[in-house]
């Protein structure tokens, strides 16, 4: 079995900050995203009602 060698804490704690700040960043953007695809799905119902003058049936039942 070979040993691996002790990574100091400093290194340790600098990495794992890049990990967590990278990650953090990568959620915010994903969410951003998401906020934007749902804000244009309703943009473009609500043009489609306007243009046709009768409600647009997206779901028969509440989920």
């Amino acid at each position: 079995m070979t040993s691996q060698p002790a990574v100091p804490d400093h290194l340790y704690h600098a990495l794992r900050d890049i990990i967590h700040d990278a990650r953090t960043r990568a959620y915010r953007a994903v969410n951003h995203a998401m906020v934007e695809a749902y804000w244009n799905i309703g943009r473009l119902i609500v043009e489609d009602e306007q243009a046709s003058k009768k409600p647009c049936r997206v779901r028969d039942t509440p989920s």
